[in-house]
C-alpha cells in the first residue's frame, strides 16, 4: 500500500533529521509520550465518551448515515497517512492492525541514539552494546503490542492497543540498565 510506504519513508526520514542530545532527554520524550498514548487510548473515554486516538486512527473508515428522510448517504473512506496498517491472518478480509508512526518514530530516537553511543564508544552499532539492547527490547515490546491486539486485551472497554505502553518500558529498560552496569 503506497500510504503505508509514505510513512515508512517518513519514519525513516524523520529518525534520520531528529538526534536525541542525551538519554536523559530520551527518557524524559518516550516517558512523555508513554503517558500521552495511555491516556488518549484508554483514559479519554472518561472524559470524551470514546477512546481520542480510536477514533483518529480509524476516521478514514467507510461510513454511513440515515437521513431523517430515510435515506442512506455512504461515504467512502481514506485512511490518514499517519499509521501503518499490519495484515493479521488473511488480508483479504480486511483484518488489519494499526501501527501509528509515532510508535516507530519515537522509540526509533532512542534506537538511533543507542546507535550514536556504540559508535562513538566502539566504532560500530553492536549486538551486545546499547543499540542491540535497545533493538532487542523494541522487538519485544513490539511483539507484546501486536500479541495484545491480536488476542483483543483491552481497558475500559477500548479495542485498541497504545503500543508505547509496551515499547517504552522495554527499549529505556534495558538501554538504562545497560549504562547503569557500565558505569
Amino acid at each position: 500500500r503506497l500510504q503505508d510506504v509514505l510513512g515508512a519513508a517518513v519514519c525513516a526520514t524523520f529518525v534520520r533529521t531528529v538526534q536525541l542530545p542525551s538519554l536523559e532527554v530520551g527518557v524524559q520524550l518516550l516517558g512523555l509520550m508513554f503517558l500521552y498514548d495511555i491516556f488518549m487510548v484508554f483514559l479519554s473515554p472518561l472524559f470524551f465518551h470514546k477512546s481520542v486516538m480510536m477514533s483518529v486512527a480509524t476516521a478514514g473508515q467507510p461510513s454511513h448515515t440515515v437521513l431523517a428522510d430515510g435515506t442512506c448517504e455512504r461515504y467512502d473512506g481514506e485512511r490518514m497517512p499517519m499509521l501503518l496498517m499490519i495484515p493479521r491472518g488473511d488480508p483479504s478480509r480486511g483484518d488489519y492492525a494499526m501501527l501509528g508512526l509515532g510508535d516507530i518514530v519515537v522509540p526509533g530516537l532512542l534506537l538511533t541514539f543507542a546507535a550514536r553511543c556504540d559508535l562513538s564508544l566502539r566504532g560500530a552499532a553492536s549486538p551486545l552494546g546499547y543499540w542491540g539492547a535497545a533493538s532487542a527490547g523494541y522487538l519485544a515490546g513490539l511483539s507484546c503490542a501486536l500479541a495484545a491486539n491480536m488476542y483483543h486485551l483491552t481497558i475500559n472497554g477500548v479495542q485498541g492497543q497504545p503500543a508505547l505502553l509496551y515499547l517504552v518500558p522495554l527499549t529505556i529498560g534495558p538501554v538504562s540498565l545497560l549504562a547503569y552496569l557500565r558505569g
